[in-house]
């Protein structure tokens, strides 16, 4: 009877040592719980993260079509057949040109009909005493300013009003001076709505007098 108390206790102290600690078993849940809520915030960051990236590719895809369309061209440099014109400058220069032209040829025909049958050259204008692009009728080829080309709606609308000059001196009207330009800038005004060219373009040209050939240096 003594022995078999005695096989009782050690087993019962035995299986009490079995018995995991309760500090070190809440500890363990806690580790696992955290464990549980870190790889769940993770994948809710890798998921959010991958949402961020189609958005953001869906965005750059809308905005180059959108562009594309605007420019009825692809993003890759343009080049416009069936015109006689010289272009003559830097390769940025002679690409932006040509953007301009199809954007013309694409939202304006008649503005680019304009041009392709009035100019016989576009020159990249360097010089730095020049104050403003400018064309010399008798030649037919127009100086455009870096700065006139550095926007293609601007480039496309003053491509048009260089033309507008040749085209009223070709048909014995007053190319030049204040009457002369107001009749160009009109013309250029209408080109940079039929290219939805931006409102704030518009309203400036909207604001012009006529009267800048006043000031302006070759």
């Amino acid at each position: 009877m003594l022995f078999q108390l005695a096989l009782f206790l050690v087993c019962t102290s035995v299986l009490a040592d079995m018995r995991p600690n309760p500090a070190i078993y809440r500890a363990a849940l806690r580790t696992q719980t955290e464990k549980k809520q870190a790889l769940s915030t993770t994948n809710t960051v890798v998921k959010v993260v991958q949402k961020a990236i189609v958005v953001t590719n869906e965005v750059q895809r809308q905005t180059t079509n959108t562009v594309n369309k605007t420019t009825n061209a692809p993003s890759q440099p343009v080049v416009v057949v069936n015109t006689s014109i010289k272009i003559n400058g830097s390769s940025d220069f002679v690409r932006r040109v040509n953007e301009a032209l199809a954007l013309l040829l694409a939202k304006d025909t008649k503005g680019y009909e304009l041009v392709v049958s009035n100019l016989k050259g576009i020159t990249e204008n360097k010089s730095r005493s020049s104050s403003n692009s400018y064309v010399k009728p008798q030649s037919a080829i127009t100086y455009i300013l870096p700065v006139d080309a550095s926007n293609i709606f601007w480039l496309a609308a003053a491509l048009v009003h260089e033309a507008k000059h040749v085209d009223l001196w070709r048909t014995g009207q007053v190319t030049s001076g204040t009457a002369g330009e107001l009749v160009c800038i009109r013309r250029q005004i209408e080109t940079m709505i039929n290219i939805e060219g931006p409102k704030y373009f518009i309203d400036y040209l909207k604001s012009q007098d006529g009267t800048h050939w006043m000031n302006a240096t070759e």
